[in-house]
């Protein structure tokens, strides 16, 4: 202030806002949802979210085997699923449904748990339960299951699986949309990402199923 002329001194003075534009600012970098590198950090998130959500219902399916084999139940419905279709329908949906509401707690944590955690997870898991239950339903009462160790259906079915993750990405990808929005600046990029995540990995996974089976 003092090497400054004096003309200047009393223009500051009757002017405090020149003062104030004088004096540097610092701003930290906020890490927050719209970052530049989001979109690396989705994608890495989603794949977590993937692999947590398989390893769930894997776990699932082998604890549902384990019952068949050393309990007394009748599990017909598992080697025939018309014998019961509530169970042959409901129980997988809900079972796909929880093992993806696992898997969307990776998916908050890569919008930096900024979204409300029960909105997030309860329409996840609403979502993926409806839309599995209709999938294995067309998939016992159209396509049925025995097409699975039928060399020339086999590879429809492994199509059917893999636009089955698809639908039910896009399915859940819209209704989380609703919670990215009050976050996200480009709330759409989330929905690409996600479908295109699941769906690519769903399209490696049921390639090598198909290979190897």
């Amino acid at each position: 202030m003092a090497d400054q002329p004096l003309s200047s001194q009393l223009n500051a003075t009757h002017n405090p806002q020149q003062l104030d534009n004088q004096t540097p600012s610092y701003q930290v970098a906020s890490q927050n949802v719209n970052q530049p590198k989001r979109l690396r950090r989705w994608f890495g998130y989603n794949v977590l979210a993937f692999m947590f959500a398989f390893a769930v219902f894997y776990g699932f399916v082998i604890c549902i085997l384990m019952v068949a084999v050393y309990e007394p139940f009748n599990l017909d419905w598992i080697d025939n699923p018309r014998l019961n279709p509530m169970l042959s329908i409901g129980i997988p949906g809900v079972l796909i449904g929880l093992s993806a509401m696992v898997g969307t707690t990776a998916q908050r944590d890569g919008l930096n748990k900024r979204v409300s955690f029960w909105p997030w997870i309860l329409k996840t898991g609403l979502i993926t339960t409806i839309i599995s239950s209709a999938n294995v339903a067309i998939f016992i009462f159209m396509l049925q299951p025995q097409s699975l160790f039928n060399k020339n259906t086999r590879l429809i079915s492994m199509l059917y699986f893999i636009a089955c993750i698809g639908l039910i990405t896009l399915a859940t990808a819209m209704a989380q949309l609703s919670e990215v929005k009050k976050i996200a600046q480009r709330p759409n990029d989330w929905v690409k990402i996600t479908v295109l995540t699941w769906t690519g990995i769903a399209c490696i996974l049921g390639g090598c199923i198909y290979i190897i089976w």
